[in-house]
């Protein structure tokens, strides 16, 4: 009876503090004092499933309320924490399991707990050294094979290719730029007319065509597509100065 009246009575002063959204001078807050805020495992093996009890006393002048306990990561998974209120000067605890699937080498996990304390939250910690599981290790190894096959394969599809990082230009070198970007549009252009010029003549005239016609076209059309892979150079040179 003498706790549930000190847990409605702290409860109370709570909601006038959140009405008020500002602590008093007065204000009392729970503290947790734990017997052993860092553990270490040791050394375990993949496969491993362990656990440990966080032991701790509220030293504080309030009730203590855990609203939850969350790790910080999936293989590590709080339980068995008291919901009802925690007195001034009572002990109580949680326990952690750990499985060490995957989990492998030096291990940092973080325990968080959300309470009403004066920070809101309060951490544990605890480390392990997981050695390896041989079977465990060659999946691992022949998934990320499979994963860089699929990687390098997508990449093919796709044409990946290297991005080219271009040089910013200043006005006049843009000029030139636009003015070779002209000049080659106009060589493809009169090289495309006369490969049409070409074909019109080689499909009328057929097995009586002049061979040396036909090579006069195509030594121009030659000489036109050198022009154009002059000007192209021209214009790479102007981003590599």
């Amino acid at each position: 009876m003498k706790h549930l009246l000190i847990t409605l009575a702290f409860a109370a002063s709570m909601l006038l503090q959140a009405q008020t959204n500002e602590p008093t001078a007065d204000t009392k807050y729970p503290v947790i004092k734990f017997e052993e805020p860092k553990f270490d495992f040791g050394t375990l093996h993949e496969g491993d499933v362990v656990t440990h009890v966080y032991k701790f006393k509220n030293t504080g002048d309030a009730p203590l309320i855990i609203s939850r306990i969350k790790a910080s990561c999936g293989c590590t998974v709080p339980s068995n924490w008291k919901k009802e209120p925690i007195m001034p000067g009572e002990n109580s605890e949680f326990t952690v399991r750990f499985n060490t699937r995957n989990k492998i080498h030096k291990q940092h996990k973080t325990v968080t707990i959300y309470c009403n304390t004066k920070n809101k939250t309060e951490r544990v910690y605890f480390t392990a050294n997981v050695i390896p599981d041989p079977k465990m290790e060659k999946q691992r190894a022949e998934r990320r094979k499979r994963w860089m096959e699929r990687r390098k394969l997508q990449n093919a599809k796709k044409g990946v290719k290297k991005k080219v990082f271009k040089k910013k230009l200043n006005f006049a070198e843009q000029d030139q730029v636009e003015s070779h970007k002209i000049d080659i549009k106009k060589l493809e252009w009169t090289k495309l007319k006369l490969e049409q010029k070409l074909k019109r003549y080689e499909h009328k005239h057929k097995a009586n065509a002049s061979a040396k016609k036909i090579k006069r076209y195509k030594a121009k059309i030659e000489k036109l597509e050198q022009q154009i892979k002059k000007e192209k150079k021209a214009i790479e040179l102007l981003y590599k100065k």
